[in-house]
């Protein structure tokens, strides 16, 4: 897991927002927000790279890659192919959304 300080360091350029591993950890019932996650900066791609390449942060996966779209930073587009068509550790399953009860 990545440290504070090396979290905080990786802010947005508004400083009143969560800190970004806060941020993508939280479950949102109607999506990411939007407008919240568009203040993110570039400096968090990092953060959100590491997090994308590690199993332990699987729950997150998902708005990690939502996220790193809003950012829109050139830097991801790799790392965002290489998760979706690659062999990722981890399983981001539709299991893990089902809520059919089955």
């Amino acid at each position: 897991m990545l440290s504070g300080s090396a979290a905080s360091a990786d802010q947005a350029e508004d400083s009143d927002v969560m800190d970004i591993q806060d941020f993508v950890s939280q479950v949102f019932i109607e999506g990411v927000n939007i407008a919240e996650a568009s203040k993110y900066a570039s400096s968090v791609v990092p953060t959100l790279l590491e997090m994308l390449g590690d199993p332990e942060q699987e729950a997150t996966w998902a708005n990690v890659v939502v996220v790193l779209g809003i950012i829109g930073d050139e830097s991801a587009v790799n790392a965002l192919i290489e998760f979706i068509d690659g062999d990722v550790e981890g399983s981001m399953s539709r299991s893990v959304c089902d809520f059919s009860g089955s």
